[in-house]
């Protein structure tokens, strides 16, 4: 048998012994005053009282010996629990100003509520061009040409699928492109849309037999009347058949209408000499005016918008091209609606929610 074994039996028998004198005391004591048996809650007290209680250097040897459980204190200890204050309701903060008025090192935070501007116009800026082939010899005329507008519709680009797109690209803009897929030479149509104008290509709409590039332009917010913008870049060939054209137009916009029924139209592009009684009664407005080439209009563009936009702009033709530009752009306000209004929202995050609900709480 060990030394650390013999030294905590002995410890233990001594306790042992005392209990057992402490019992007949008790007992002794409870006959004395003619007490039975039964001990009741105040001399259970009493009893625990009397226990000898074990002094410093006891406690010290029975620890070295390793017969002591772990005693989990207060965290921090006694300075702790002086500091510690009772827990109180729950604050949320959020971003407005510390309440410290008087701390100039203090922290700004920024508002809860943050400002909107409402769009000036629903309708996009649209640029109609033909260039006559070398398109790719033109890029930086045209691309200084596109800087203030939003759409550009480009006619006659002599693209192929030889030529990548890659090569035709402006920064800021996406190209959608139609080319000749029978290996005629010429026509063509390209459309540059800037990159933050949501237009999506309706590429069911389109057909081989003509070259259109179908878009649906639509805001985040737009007025009651006009849900969506329908644009049709078109380029009609002089021998092209009048009739399947005009068909293949007025099909598409009545395929938009049946989903869109609120929708506004703006067809542009190269239409020569195209018979346009059955678009005008559709009812689109044809709203140039000025001659594109020569003394005639081949460069128009068709709407129901007429009303949005301004009066359209004759340019200079872009390169050796025998074509003048046209740019047409939206008016300011499409309805006399009076001065622009600054709407203030609150802001949407999960702190300004938070915010939110803990100021509806506070308030009976």
């Amino acid at each position: 048998m060990s030394r650390r074994t013999l030294a905590v039996s002995g410890i233990l028998l001594v306790f042992l012994t005392e209990v057992v004198l402490l019992s007949i005391l008790v007992n002794l004591n409870m006959q004395r005053e003619g007490v039975g048996p039964n001990l009741n809650r105040e001399l259970l007290l009493r009893l625990r009282r009397a226990a000898p209680k074990l002094d410093y250097n006891t406690r010290q040897h029975i620890a070295s010996l390793g017969c002591t459980g772990h005693r989990r204190g207060c965290r921090a200890g006694r300075q702790k629990q002086k500091h510690k204050q009772p827990l109180g309701s729950l604050v949320v903060v959020g971003r407005r100003h510390l309440s410290t008025p008087n701390a100039s090192t203090a922290e700004m935070r920024q508002r809860t509520l943050v400002t909107v501007k409402t769009h000036e116009t629903f309708v996009p800026s649209v640029f109609t061009a033909n260039l006559r082939g070398g398109m790719v010899h033109k890029m930086d005329e045209l691309e200084a040409t596109l800087c203030d507008v939003d759409i550009g519709c480009i006619t006659e680009t002599w693209l192929n699928k030889t030529v990548p797109s890659k090569i035709a690209n402006i920064l800021g803009y996406v190209m959608h492109r139609s080319y000749r897929e029978d290996g005629r030479r010429g026509g063509g149509v390209a459309v540059f849309v800037r990159h933050n104008v949501p237009c999506v290509r309706l590429s069911a709409m389109e057909s081989a037999n003509f070259e259109t590039v179908w878009l649906l332009y639509r805001q985040f917010r737009m007025s009651r009347s006009v849900s969506h913008v329908v644009i049709g870049a078109v380029y009609h060939p002089p021998a092209a058949d009048d009739r399947a054209m005009a068909s293949h137009i007025l099909e598409c916009l009545d395929t938009v209408a049946r989903d869109h029924s609120h929708a506004g139209v703006v067809l542009l592009g190269d239409f020569n000499q195209l018979r346009d009684s059955a678009l005008l009664s559709y009812p689109l407005r044809q709203v140039i005016k000025s001659a594109t080439r020569g003394p005639t209009v081949l460069d128009k563009i068709y709407t129901s918008l007429k009303d949005w936009y301004e009066v359209p702009v004759v340019l200079p033709n872009i390169g050796s091209s025998d074509h003048n530009s046209v740019v047409i752009k939206p008016k300011h306000r499409p309805t006399d609606r009076g001065d622009d209004v600054v709407v203030t929202v609150r802001s949407q995050d999960s702190n300004g929610r938070a915010l939110l609900g803990q100021a509806i709480a506070d308030t009976n």
